[in-house]
């Protein structure tokens, strides 16, 4: 266990990510595939000091730097295991991308970010401002 928040945030994410999947009617295997994806989607995190994970103000240029190298790492570990999917592997590598190309790491836009990131995408926002974070408290009350 790296770190109890990122566990807990990886739960919730995949609860989320999820209920969107059976919302938005993907297939069994679909559903299988985003699920492990969302609950691996910071693995890369691992990779990333954990003086810089847990800073409690915001962080320099430079540490963001190093931060957002979590999505490539995590790509890199999940993509050596042959029996995880592409699919799962560009969760990790693109839940940071945003539709107008303004994320990262790629900065790609719309239709070149597969479906099963863009909806991690937006579980991973929600729980982020919905949860109390180290250097600030949820945006919304529960």
């Amino acid at each position: 266990m790296f770190d109890d928040y990122l566990y807990n945030h990886s739960v919730n994410v995949t609860v989320y990510t999820l209920v969107l999947a059976r919302e938005l009617n993907f297939s069994e295997r679909q559903i299988e595939e985003i699920g492990i994806g969302a609950m691996l989607h910071d693995i890369g995190k691992m990779h990333v000091p954990k003086s810089i994970i847990d800073k409690p103000g915001k962080l320099t240029d430079m540490e963001f730097e190093v931060v957002k190298e979590h999505t490539t790492y995590g790509y890199e570990i999940l993509k050596q295991f042959k029996q995880i999917p592409q699919a799962v592997a560009n969760c990790a590598y693109q839940h940071h991308e945003r539709l107008d190309g303004s994320g990262y790491p790629l900065g790609l836009k719309e239709s070149n970010i597969h479906e099963y990131a863009k909806i991690m995408a937006v579980s991973d926002v929600f729980d982020a401002v919905t949860s109390n974070r180290v250097y600030r408290n949820a945006f919304f009350a529960s």
